[in-house]
């Protein structure tokens, strides 16, 4: 993140972290470049105030299973963030512009062989994007349509009666939007990217949710 990124980011959502980076990377410097982009130590900082963490990490030096690779891995966890956030931090000694676990890459540096990066994130995005929220999963049916989906945010829903209202939630089941209807249809844009679920009610008071992407 540029200095400018993070100076505009006051009010960023509260989201959980992971970040990789090697101390030898040197397509995008370990210490950063100068005033615009600061060290990546910097920038962790910044997510851990910025999500209200601990600020004393629990650090683990994972096992060197590769000793002919050039390159250890430190992880960092900072925990109790704000809304169920957190911060980790995989730093690759010696390692460079590379993906650990993957074909060694020579031109971009040391490539660590001692974590699965893919695998790591996998279980990253498992953790947090298998949605779990207050919502009640029978009320998932076909009693409304959410099209088009996936969206780049402008989408249009329809029911099969006429509709009183809708809800969205995002995914720690916090509501972001509230709208009234008294149609049939109703269109509108959510600018955001990410995973959202729309709850309508139906003018017979019954609920029903759908899930919704954007892109």
């Amino acid at each position: 993140m540029s200095k400018a990124t993070q100076n505009a980011s006051s009010d960023a959502p509260q989201i959980p972290i992971m970040h990789f980076h090697g101390t030898a990377d040197e397509s995008v410097p370990f210490n950063g470049t100068g005033s615009f982009i600061p060290p990546v130590d910097s920038t962790i900082q910044w997510w851990v105030r910025h999500n209200e963490c601990n600020p004393y990490p629990t650090v683990t030096n994972m096992p060197n299973l590769n000793s002919t690779d050039s390159s250890t891995v430190e992880r960092y966890y900072y925990n109790g963030g704000a809304n169920g956030s957190e911060v980790t931090y995989y730093k690759i000694l010696n390692g460079g512009h590379t993906w650990s676990g993957s074909d060694p890459f020579p031109s971009l540096g040391v490539t660590n062989q001692d974590i699965n990066q893919s695998e790591i994130i996998g279980d990253f995005f498992e953790k947090y994007c298998s949605v779990t929220t207050s919502l009640n999963d029978n009320m998932m049916n076909n009693s409304f349509n959410v099209y088009p989906n996936p969206s780049n945010g402008s989408i249009t829903i329809r029911g099969n009666s006429d509709l009183k209202g809708l809800n969205i939630y995002d995914t720690f089941g916090r509501v972001i939007y509230i709208k009234e209807i008294d149609t049939q249809s109703t269109r509108l844009n959510i600018s955001i990217p990410g995973v959202y679920f729309i709850e309508v009610i139906n003018r017979n008071g019954t609920k029903s949710i759908k899930r919704l992407v954007v892109q």
